[in-house]
């Protein structure tokens, strides 16, 4: 799984009206039910689920994806956001943390935890980036 969140879209909130930072996100990364954006739907596969967790941040769910294929995806992810400005606001990025469940996990909580970890790391190295959770075994620092 990919815990996404649209990088500094507050600014939009700032410089725009509120109206468009909301148009904004939808355009970005939106999906409902089975109509994604333009812009993501070029990004993921046809067996991912996107869902809009709140504000700018969104889940993409990548069944049976290894973490290998996982990183990859999030990272197209990442490119074609930021390959496509959105009017008015321009560019738009991403941070991606990447995480899978594990054996031992008690509910998927556990791994979006662990995906909400790496997206905090991705932001904190400096934003635009994709991040894979912490090995089996160590805790993120």
């Amino acid at each position: 799984m990919c815990r996404t969140r649209c990088n500094r879209i507050g600014w939009a909130g700032t410089s725009w009206s509120a109206r468009v930072k909301t148009a904004c996100l939808p355009r970005c990364a939106a999906c409902n039910g089975s109509t994604c954006s333009p812009i993501l739907r070029a990004a993921i596969r046809g067996t991912d689920f996107v869902g809009r967790v709140g504000g700018g941040e969104f889940l993409v769910v990548l069944p049976e994806t290894d973490a290998s294929q996982a990183m990859g995806v999030a990272e197209t992810i990442r490119d074609v956001v930021a390959s496509n400005p959105i009017d008015p606001v321009g560019q738009v990025t991403v941070s991606i943390g990447v995480e899978q469940v594990r054996q031992g996990d008690v509910n998927e909580a556990m791994a979006v935890n662990r995906a909400d970890d790496a997206l905090y790391r991705a932001k904190a190295a400096g934003r635009n980036r994709v991040m894979a959770g912490a090995p089996a075994g160590q805790t993120a620092g």
